[in-house]
Formats: structure tokens, sequence, C-alpha cells
């Protein structure tokens, strides 16, 4: 059974937002309440992921975070240093991008550079280096990265240009059109679906949750 909530309780020491997955819907859980378990496991992070997927941390890792984003969303952003400290933090996080280009032409261009770097195994460098800047996202932008990273800007180029690339786009979207994906960031932490941004204290604590009780 929930336990009550604690009025008395300073804001900084309650997590600012939790969803948990029980099948057809997301119930929003308020700060204080318990965590049960899912009704339903079939839309856990393992089973969204997909082998062509690239993956940061822990490839074998024992607990999946699903991250769909997109570069030119400002909450994104401020989640990727929450999220490179939950790898720090914890050797057996694997975290699974999705890139989700909803924010325009500027963002479609992005994912397809990231998704082309990702054949040229510097998916994860690049990312970091065009999450790390700000304003809009230019193609001069991710030629200064690549070549900053020393990828061969001409092959990188020709790989964004590329059919195979366009239709990984597409399918990344169909997917989170199909998990009902609306805002960003939108993670999926085992069976817990977390919309938007959440503090790192709240992040590790849902990532000891999802360890503890397999869910």
């Amino acid at each position: 059974m929930n336990r009550p909530i604690d009025r008395q309780a300073p804001p900084s020491a309650l997590p600012t937002r939790r969803a948990l997955f029980t099948g057809a819907s997301a119930s929003i859980l308020a700060p204080g309440l318990a965590l049960g378990a899912p009704a339903d496991r079939r839309q856990n992070a393992r089973d969204i992921a997909l082998a062509t997927d690239p993956v940061i941390g822990n490839a074998a890792g024992d607990v999946t975070l699903v991250d769909f984003f997109d570069l030119q969303c400002p909450a994104c952003r401020a989640m990727e240093p929450r999220l490179n400290r939950l790898l720090a933090a914890d050797h057996g996080l694997r975290i699974v991008p999705v890139d989700y280009p909803i924010f325009g032409p500027r963002s479609r261009l992005g994912a397809r550079a990231l998704l082309a770097a990702q054949s040229l195994g510097a998916y994860d460098k690049l990312r970091a280096r065009l999450l790390a800047s700000f304003g809009p996202l230019t193609l001069s932008d991710i030629k200064t990265a690549a070549i900053g990273l020393g990828l061969d800007w001409d092959h990188l180029h020709a790989l964004m240009a590329s059919p195979a690339i366009a239709a990984r786009v597409e399918a990344n979207l169909a997917r989170g059109r199909a998990l009902g994906v609306k805002r960003l960031p939108f993670m999926i932490l085992g069976t817990i679906r977390i919309p938007g941004e959440l503090h790192y204290a709240d992040m590790l604590d849902l990532l000891h949750t999802v360890r503890r009780h397999q869910i």
C-alpha cells in the first residue's frame, strides 16, 4: 500500500517527477509515494532497444535506459550531464539513445549526422560535442565537430545523405510515435517511463529500484 506523502519534507528532499508504466497508461507517482512493480513487463527498455541502436556505457549492462532525445531540445541538453553522472556512478548501466528529431529540419540534420557517425565508431563522441553546443544546429557546426574529432568529413557527409540513414531516422520517429512519445526527453528505465527532465538524485533512486526489483 502506498504510504502517505510527508507534507513536512523540504522540497529539495522530494523527487520532482516520477512516472510508472502500468500497461495501457502511465500514472504519475507523487513525491514520497512508494514505487510498485508495473503490471505489464512487455514494455521493458531492453526490449524496446534495437540491435542497431547505439549504446553508451556498458553494452552488457544489467539495466537499460532508452533515451529518446533531440539535439535541438534544451531539456535534453540539460539531462546530458546527469546521464553522464549516472554512467560514472553505475557501471552496470546501459544507455541506448534514440535520435528522435521532432524540432524541425535542423534536428533531422543532427540525427542523420549522429547515425552516420555511429557507422564510423564515433556516435558517442559526436553526440557529446553537439549536445555541448548551443544555438541552432548548422551543417557547419557538425563539420567543425566532426573534423575536431578526426573524422573524415567527406565520408561522414556522404553517409548522412544516404537512404539507409534516412530510413533509420524515419524508423526512430515511427517507434516513438508507437510508444506515445510526444515530449522530450522521454526515457524508459526498465519498465518505468520518465516523460521530461528528472533530477540526478531521482534518476539514481529509480535506477536502484529497477535493479532491486528487476522491473
